[in-house]
């Protein structure tokens, strides 16, 4: 249910006035962030910012195993192994 300033908000933006709309993009744009800041955590940037270049090998050796050319239970380990190298190579610059 909408509250009052809503209603007069919605209102005033469905008449045409500029400062109405102006005045609710604001307002709910406000509303938003702070529903995405208290729902979404940070993303885990690796320290070195390499984190295109690692999911690309991950993906690349998960491919082994959704093909069925590896299982799992032996590969994970190759695949970990391989991720944390390029996690643990120096940042670029």
């Amino acid at each position: 249910m909408l509250d009052k300033l809503d209603k007069r908000l919605w209102q005033g933006v469905l008449c045409g006035s500029i400062r109405a709309l102006e005045f609710a993009i604001r307002h709910f744009f406000g509303v938003t962030v702070s529903l995405l800041t208290a729902a979404i955590e940070p993303f885990p940037m690796p320290k070195n910012t390499l984190f295109t270049e690692a999911n690309t090998v991950f993906q690349n050796e998960i491919d082994l195993i959704w093909k069925g050319n590896e299982t799992f239970d032996v590969y994970e380990a190759t695949v970990e192994e391989r991720v944390n190298a390029v996690l643990q190579l120096e940042r670029t610059t």
